[in-house]
Order: structure tokens, then C-alpha cells, then sequence
């Protein structure tokens, strides 16, 4: 674990400032606590014998090494370098990479060890060593009611999968607490589970990861259940918000409470599923298997995947929200993604280029670029009349269109599914690259009627 000259030197800064704060709090306690910039500094100031140290038997003398506001930053700074130049990024979190430093660091100064080149090269071997012992694979299995998914067959999507409950819980040892579970926090309504396989990472980075995963592939199940015109409200994942099959609420008039309640039934979704499944095994289905595996295991350099990615999760948010409103600043989040750039200004031309993207997209498959044009310029308006406060959020009573807004949303992902694996979904470094195909789409209309 290569250490660098800056990394040497910030070292033998860090153990200099814990010197001078060792002999400050011998003097005065007083002086010492001044010495921090803030109390957040303070309480994490103490580094204490690892584990390793204190377990080892014997007799052992141990000590603490104080760490300065200064010295805290240094440790910060060296902690975001090896993250970044050991390809760590998803792989843990900087929290717990500067523990394991901290650990690194007192063995190394319990051990009576230079803080040279070779020195801090050591130091740093062991950080990363520990941190990757600690690294493990795990499945998870996140509740999903998923009406339709047979028990005799899982239903994949790429590596991820849905299973019925019943070939999971049966293998759990305490059925008892699993009941529990259930009845308290009203999860028997549940017949599948989400499974998503994450390799090794830390704990920490292993279930947000898993998480993303779940909200990518809860985005692209919405998608393709508003290309088909499916009602999926109650295909839902116990990680996110849900709606019940029975709420209720209270009114009072007339002197007189009421209790009002609403009901919504469930519908086979066995032919959606059917049908999904014949569609992830063709060319679209490939782009989805694969955006899949770039969501389990991300790449620290930005690729023309995040972006449909992203798309996906922003779809996946919109059709949890309630609000009809806030679903369409949702949607036109998840479209801006895949057609809106940073390198191009944000000007008066900002309107005109997303509706000619958004409609261009859809049109290479589905042709009608006119309405789809008309469409986009109407969803995009309503969001900045939302977003930049012309429209109140809270005295909208009715959505001011005459059209679906997850129709649109949902074509425009799945084409641009088919358009950006033909520039390549690894594509790094993509903007003006992107720029000049949409541009070469805009100017050439009628090659796209000629697809429709």
C-alpha cells in the first residue's frame, strides 16, 4: 500500500500534534480543551488501543494518542486519498476507513515504528488489510408485494431476483420473532421478497448499496408497468413509503365525528409479469441486465449508465409519491437526467432543448413527435411553475394535463435505454459526445418518422 511524501508528512504531523496536546493536558485540562476549534473536534480527539492490543494478554500498557483539530483534518485528508487511489469508493465509507487508520496508527506507534516512507507504507498495508478483513458478501432480501410471482418460479431481472416468501422463510430459525415482525409492523401482506446479491464491502456500504439496487429495480418494474398502462399501485417494497389496501380518517362536522374509510382491491398481475419477462429477453432486457449489474457493483468514474440509472430510481420515487404534483416535478427529474447536460448553459433555450430531446426519444420508436413535443412542453412548464413558485404546491387541487405524465416519462427511459447502448453505456467522459448525437437528432426529424 503505496504511501506518498504528502502522506509522510501529514503523518508525522498528526503524532508531532499529538506530542505537543499530550504534554497540554499534563499542564492544564483547561488549555487543552481550548485548544479545539469546536467540541465536535473534541470528542473525537481520543484514539484508543485497538482491540488487537487490548485482547492480546499479559500485560499491557496502554495509552492514548490526542489528536488536534489540524491533526484530525490531516487524517481526513490521507483517509479520502487511499480511498481514492485504492478504488475504495464503494467499497466503504470514509468513517470506517479512518478507524481502521487510527487502529494502524497507534500499533504502529505501540510498536516503536519510523514514520518514514517505508514507515507509513506499513501503516497504511495494515489499514487497508484490516479494512478489507472486515469486508464481507451479502443477500438481501427486501418484502415485496409482487401480486402474481409464483412460488414454483422466481422472476429475474438480471442477477437480481423476486422469490416467494415461502421458499425464504421456512430457513429462518427463529419463526417465532419472524411472526413478530410481521404482525407488528403489518408486513403479512407481503408475498415476495427482493433478493439482491452485493459482493464484498463493508457492512455500512453493503446495505445502501443493496438499497440503491432495490429503488433501481423498483424503477424499472414501474416503467415497464406504465408502458403496458398496468395499475402497479400495489406492487410496493417495505423500504419505501406504501399504500395500504384499507386507510382511514376521522371527520367532523356537525358535532358528529365520522369515520371514513377507503378501500383498494388487489389485481392479478400475473399476465404484467408475463409479459415483463418476455420483454427482459430482448434487446431492451439486455440493456436492463446489464444497467443491473453496474447498480450492484458501481465504478467510481461516471458513465453514460448513472444517468439511466438515476432515471430509473427518480421514475421509481415519483410513483410512491402521492402527491400528483410532486410526482411531476419527480418525472421531470428522471427525463432531465438523460437529456438535460452541464456543460450547456442554462438559458432561455434550456425549455426548447429538452422538449426536442424528450420528444425526439420517444419518437424513434413510437413516432408522433408533434404530440410528444406538446406533451414534454406542458410537463416541463408545470414543473418551473412549481419549482420556481408561479404555481403553489399546496393550493393545486387538479393536475392541469390532459395526458398521463408517466406515459411520457416512461418511453422516454426506455428509449433512451436503446439509444445510449448504441453510444455504449460505459461511456466516460460522454457530454459533448451526447451533445452532438442529440443535436444530429434534433435536425434530422423526419428520419425518426420514418422509424415510427
Amino acid at each position: 500500500m503505496a504511501a506518498t511524501k504528502q502522506d509522510v508528512e501529514d503523518f508525522n504531523f498528526i503524532v508531532n500534534e499529538a506530542v505537543r496536546l499530550n504534554k497540554l493536558i499534563n499542564e492544564s485540562y483547561k488549555l487543552y480543551a481550548a485548544d479545539f476549534e469546536n467540541k465536535h473536534d473534541s470528542l473525537f480527539a481520543i484514539v484508543n488501543a485497538p482491540r488487537d492490543i487490548v485482547n492480546s494478554g499479559g500485560e499491557v500498557s496502554c495509552f492514548q494518542i490526542h489528536l488536534s483539530s489540524k491533526a484530525q483534518v490531516k487524517l481526513k485528508e490521507i483517509t479520502c486519498r487511499k480511498i481514492k487511489s485504492n478504488n475504495l469508493l464503494h467499497e466503504l465509507t470514509e468513517h470506517e476507513y479512518i478507524n481502521d487508520i487510527k487502529d494502524s496508527l497507534y500499533i504502529h506507534i505501540y510498536n516503536d515504528k519510523n514514520f518514514d516512507l517505508s514507515g507509513c507504507n506499513m501503516l497504511l498495508s495494515r489499514a487497508y488489510k484490516q479494512a478489507k478483513s472486515k469486508m464481507s458478501a451479502i443477500s438481501y432480501f427486501f418484502p415485496i408485494q409482487a401480486e402474481g410471482v409464483s412460488a414454483k418460479k422466481d422472476f429475474n431481472i438480471g442477477s437480481v431476483r423476486i422469490t416467494h416468501k415461502d421458499n425464504v422463510y421456512p430457513n429462518l430459525e427463529n419463526k417465532e420473532n419472524l411472526e413478530n415482525i410481521i404482525n407488528n409492523q403489518g408486513q403479512s401482506d407481503y408475498n415476495c421478497l427482493l433478493r439482491i446479491d452485493i459482493p464484498k464491502c463493508s457492512k455500512k456500504i453493503s446495505k445502501v448499496r443493496a438499497q440503491n439496487v432495490a429503488d433501481f429495480i423498483y424503477g424499472v418494474i414501474k416503467v415497464f408497468a406504465a408502458v403496458y398502462r398496468v395499475d402497479a399501485k400495489q406492487l410496493v417494497l417495505k423500504k419505501n413509503p406504501i399504500e395500504s389496501n384499507m386507510s382511514h380518517h376521522i371527520e367532523f362536522s356537525d358535532e358528529q365525528y365520522y369515520l371514513c374509510r377507503a378501500v383498494s382491491f388487489r389485481k392479478d398481475l400475473e399476465e404484467f409479469w408475463d409479459v415483463l419477462e418476455r420483454d427482459l429477453d430482448s434487446d431492451l432486457g439486455h440493456v436492463v441486465k446489464k444497467l443491473t449489474e453496474y447498480a450492484i457493483s458501481p465504478k467510481n468514474i461516471n458513465c453514460l449508465s448513472d444517468r439511466l440509472i438515476d432515471s430509473f430510481c427518480w421514475f421509481g420515487d415519483a410513483s410512491r409519491d402521492n402527491n400528483k404534483h410532486s410526482q411531476v416535478v419527480k418525472l421531470v427529474t428522471a427525463m432531465e437526467r438523460l437529456v438535460t447536460l452541464s456543460i450547456e448553459k442554462k438559458d432561455a433555450e434550456l425549455t426548447k432543448r429538452f422538449c426536442s430531446r424528450v420528444s425526439c426519444l420517444v419518437a424513434i420508436y413510437h413516432g408522433e413527435i408533434e404530440t410528444w413535443k406538446l406533451e414534454a412542453k406542458k410537463i416541463y412548464e408545470l414543473r418551473s411553475d412549481l419549482v420556481h413558485g408561479s404555481q403553489n404546491l399546496y393550493k393545486s387541487y387538479t393536475l392541469p394535463l390532459n395526458f398521463h405524465p408517466f406515459r411520457l416519462a416512461s418511453l422516454t427511459i426506455l428509449s433512451s435505454c436503446i439509444y445510449f447502448n448504441l453510444l455504449s453505456l460505459e461511456l466516460t467522459n460522454y457530454e459533448k459526445t451526447l451533445k452532438v448525437t442529440f443535436d444530429q437528432l434534433v435536425i434530422h426529424p423526419f428520419l425518426i418518422d420514418a422509424k415510427s
